[in-house]
């Protein structure tokens, strides 16, 4: 008998494995090029404004828009086959926002950055952005609860899941609690390497794209322009720009790292709450610096 259980001990371990055989992330390595009709649809799309490192206002790029559009093309795909973002496009002019209306305006402390980057700039992003959502989309890897950064979806639809979830708990006597994180600078601390090794581990992102990713996030350059005076630029080592198309849309948010998912229609045991804040632990020690 010994013989036998030993067989079949192996020949599970063997059979499973067999299943999951290569399986993973599916690989998303390469750029689609981009056609006269995309760039044309990016240019129609865009509003009437510009930041003043825009060498032509916006107004005019649509008037010329059948003039511009093979050549728009043309530096966009050389672009996608080289991975790499021009220098031009990796530099922006800060505009301080104060972070909620009531503040006080004189304390420096209660503004954020906003990044203003040129129109052509903001157009590849977005070329890059569409590639980025229909790998996501149609692996399958966005995660089911989030809210955040995906169309049809908003502060509503997160709202409306956690209220619901508080009123079934509430139904079945079970306790409720809810545990709100904010973090600080989140956008301005995201660590570069971390969040590359993110997008390649979490998203199957290699080849081409990480590259073009890697090169849109290094050698970033920014100067702040407030009440008519502009600061010297200074390269960036951390941090993301906020304003930027990848910025507002990257799943989960830069630096996101997946939380576990606690049934929604049952208690929390003690383990997952454990399993939660050593998440938690683990994203401001590994994503942030």
């Amino acid at each position: 008998m010994a013989p036998d259980f030993q067989k079949l001990f192996v020949d599970r371990v063997a059979a499973i494995r067999a299943l999951t055989d290569g399986a993973g992330n599916p690989a998303f390595n390469a750029l689609k090029s981009v056609d006269l009709e995309e760039v044309t649809s990016l240019i129609s799309s865009l509003q009437n404004k510009q930041c003043r490192s825009d060498l032509l206002p916006t107004w005019l790029l649509k008037e010329c828009t059948s003039e511009l559009v093979p050549f728009i093309r043309r530096f966009f795909n050389a672009s996608l086959r080289s991975g790499r973002v021009p220098q031009s496009f990796k530099s922006a002019y800060i505009t301080p926002l104060l972070k909620k209306v009531g503040l006080d305006n004189t304390d420096i402390k209660n503004y954020q950055p906003i990044s203003n980057l040129t129109v052509t700039s903001k157009m590849l992003e977005r070329v890059i952005l569409q590639r980025l959502l229909e790998h996501l989309k149609v692996n399958g890897l966005f995660p089911s609860v989030q809210s955040a950064y995906r169309k049809y979806h908003s502060t509503e639809t997160a709202m409306a899941r956690v209220i619901s979830d508080i009123l079934m708990a509430l139904d079945r006597d079970d306790v409720a609690a809810l545990a709100l994180l904010d973090l600080s600078a989140a956008f301005d601390m995201v660590d570069h390497s971390i969040l590359l090794r993110h997008l390649r581990e979490s998203y199957g992102i290699s080849g081409r794209v990480l590259t073009w990713i890697n090169s849109y996030l290094t050698d970033r350059q920014q100067s702040v322009c407030h009440a008519g005076m502009l600061s010297a630029q200074e390269y960036i080592k951390f941090g993301v720009p906020q304003g930027s198309v990848p910025v507002a849309s990257e799943p989960g948010g830069i630096g996101e790292i997946d939380l576990p998912v606690v049934n929604p229609g049952g208690i929390i045991p003690p383990l997952c709450r454990q399993n939660c804040v050593q998440k938690l632990r683990y994203m401001g020690a590994n994503n942030y610096e």
